[in-house]
């Protein structure tokens, strides 16, 4: 597997996993499991590994994960939804593996910041939160870490080290995001690809174009039979989820792609289509896919797809609550374990 894929991972006391071992990543990875056993939160603590080369990269990420799941107020971070990152009653989490380690304290001691250069007597101590990533530290003092001008800050210098990666949300992006997500594909050079790609998916398709307006990119379809472009919001969701995930996978080429609800606005006939150009593209653009999928239908195709090739280049993993151990775990299936329990009737469903 390429060098700068994650192979592992522990995580401990971050959101519901008190403590999550997994081996065995591969290129293209699929979680499943039931309502409320982290799938979403796993995609999310592997994000922040990922992106986060540096204690202030983690900073704006963390920020950056709490405004995606529109839990930042116009001041800063809600308190409550800030002390949700971490397991119940823990005041620091961990996340690592072979690729690099990160986390938070949040009783760290903090007496002055000389890299926030913030205006504070040396004298003064406090409750800080520590941010570390490997062997690097960044302590903020507690009653900064909410504020909004924290994250802006650092935001400049976040983008400096920025790892290719992209998250494709649960729910719909709007005609402008997928437009500025196409700069991807014009970058690799495969906007053939994807427009034959599209052509597997509804064959009246002819072409994609990102169009530019004063305000922001429009995303367009040109069409069999018509005349003027057609909007990619007119064609219903599956097509706009197509085209993201086509797009997010040459976005973060050479770096990580996580989709959450892969199956989302996409028809069941067309789940072992997007499965094949996740496995091709990915291998392509040397892009690692993290998936989460509440459908046994799209796990299926997926299983289909990796058994039709030789190169096992992806794995399942079923979270789930055990009863033993009293915390969420996590099963990994071959495709040859996979195949057999989803045709023996065994539980292999996120739902």
């Amino acid at each position: 597997m390429t060098q700068h894929f994650i192979e592992d991972i522990k995580i401990e006391n971050f959101k519901c996993f008190e403590s999550l071992d997994i081996f065995g990543f591969k290129r293209v990875n699929v979680f499943g499991g039931k309502n409320n056993v982290g799938k979403t939160a796993l995609l999310e603590a592997i994000e922040l590994l990922v992106k986060s080369g540096e204690p202030a990269f983690l900073v704006v990420n963390l920020f950056a994960l709490l405004k995606r799941r529109q839990q930042y107020i116009r001041g800063g971070a809600d308190l409550d939804s800030f002390l949700g990152l971490f397991k119940e009653s823990y005041r620091w989490f961990i996340v690592k593996s072979n690729y690099s380690e990160i986390s938070i304290n949040l009783d760290a001691v903090f007496q002055k910041d000389l890299n926030l250069e913030m205006d504070i007597n040396e004298d003064v101590k406090s409750n800080g939160v520590k941010f570390r990533v490997n062997k690097s530290e960044l302590i903020i003092s507690a009653d900064r870490i909410l504020n909004r001008s924290l994250p802006l800050m650092l935001r400049d210098r976040s983008i400096l080290n920025k790892v290719p990666s992209f998250y494709v949300k649960s729910s719909k992006l709007d005609d402008g995001e997928v437009a500025t997500l196409y700069g991807g594909i014009v970058e690799a050079d495969k906007e053939v690809f994807l427009n034959e790609s599209l052509k597997l998916f509804d064959n009246s398709i002819l072409s994609f174009k990102a169009i530019p307006t004063d305000r922001e990119a429009k995303s367009k379809l040109k069409l069999i039979g018509r005349e003027k472009l057609v909007s990619l919001s007119e064609m219903g969701d599956g097509i706009s989820r197509y085209v993201t995930i086509l797009c997010a996978i040459w976005a973060s080429q050479n770096g990580f792609l996580f989709i959450d609800e892969i199956e989302n606005g996409i028809h069941y006939s067309n789940y072992k289509k997007l499965w094949e150009l996740i496995f091709m593209a990915s291998e392509q653009a040397n892009c690692q896919v993290f998936v989460t999928s509440h459908s046994k239908e799209c796990i299926t195709a997926f299983n289909d797809v990796q058994q039709e090739r030789v190169d096992d280049a992806g794995r399942y993993f079923e979270l789930y609550r055990s009863q033993k151990k009293q915390r969420i775990v996590a099963a990994v299936r071959d495709a040859e374990q996979l195949h057999y329990s989803l045709t023996h009737g065994a539980t292999i469903r996120g739902e």
